[in-house]
């Protein structure tokens, strides 16, 4: 079976049967100590629990092997990693959200799932107010875009209504208005197409000072001119977020895209090489380099 095939048979078992509200009236992804109430990691797990038994398996088949202990992703369907998030639509929540965890479980292949069953997909229920932040909704929306292209398919689920996002692999509509607030009319056309010469080009460059910021945050990476085309030059604190961050430039107009570590924790390979895949792939799938400095 396909993974295409596969996350939308995924889709249809978690979205089926709508009188079980299982994204209703949540408090968060995860406990952790908060107040009581209803939360993600329960509801979904309980939505799931017979018709995908093993989805929460306790063994080690949902392990990521990226740096040190590298985590594991929420879920597990047949070759599939499922990511899950439950928050505001904000920069933060985003970059950390249903994205980066699914690129290192496609493209680093930590599990050695068969090349034609490998995939991945996540489940981001919002709560609050659409995002409103134009920029913002087209870098994002666009490297969900750009992720696709390596069976990396999220689903976003409205907090309030249940009404979702996309909804199935085929589905190429516009994003609505519940997730990106009426008006903000987001680009379309995507990605300029990846350079890599540009890449190689930027890779044997200097590292400057960043000059702009990432969305009204601190400054974070730099605008350069390489053979005519627009690259970008980044610095990134976390080492999984550093493939957003690249995606999101890329669709922000850059032909190709230099993300360095910049964190202060010393990175450590986890035992299965899914650092140098992750990075090869971004490569040439993509246009982004990610540049973890030394790593031990």
């Amino acid at each position: 079976m396909s993974a295409e095939t596969t996350i939308q048979e995924f889709a249809n078992l978690v979205f089926g049967d709508p009188q079980v509200e299982w994204w209703k009236e949540l408090k968060g992804e995860v406990r952790q100590g908060r107040e009581a109430g209803r939360y993600l990691e329960v509801t979904i797990e309980e939505k799931l629990r017979e018709s995908i038994p093993e989805y929460r398996s306790k063994s080690e088949t949902r392990t990521q092997y990226f740096f040190s202990k590298g985590g594991k992703i929420d879920g597990r369907y047949k070759g599939l990693g499922v990511e899950e998030k439950c928050a505001v639509l904000s920069r933060d929540k985003l970059i950390d959200g249903v994205l980066c965890r699914g690129l290192v479980w496609v493209l680093g292949n930590p599990q050695n799932v068969e090349p034609a069953e490998l995939g991945a997909t996540g489940i981001f229920v919002t709560l609050g107010d659409p995002l409103r932040e134009r920029e913002l909704a087209a870098a994002f929306f666009g490297a969900i875009g750009l992720a696709r292209r390596a069976n990396v398919v999220p689903f976003f689920v409205d907090g309030l209504t249940g009404r979702r996002w996309p909804h199935g692999t085929e589905d190429s509509s516009h994003v609505p208005d519940w997730l990106v607030e009426s008006g903000l009319a987001l680009p379309s056309g995507g990605a300029p197409d990846a350079d890599l010469s540009a890449l190689s080009e930027l890779g044997k460059r200097d590292y400057l000072p960043p000059t702009e910021p990432f969305f009204g945050q601190q400054k974070r990476w730099r605008r350069e001119h390489i053979n005519g085309v627009s690259v970008a030059d980044a610095e990134w604190g976390n080492e999984w977020q550093m493939l957003d961050v690249g995606l999101m430039l890329r669709a922000m107009g850059h032909a190709a895209v230099r993300v360095r570590y910049t964190g202060e924790r010393r990175l450590t390979r986890g035992p299965h090489g899914v650092e140098g895949r992750v990075g090869e792939r971004m490569r040439a799938q993509f246009g982004v380099a990610l540049d973890w400095g030394h790593v031990e």
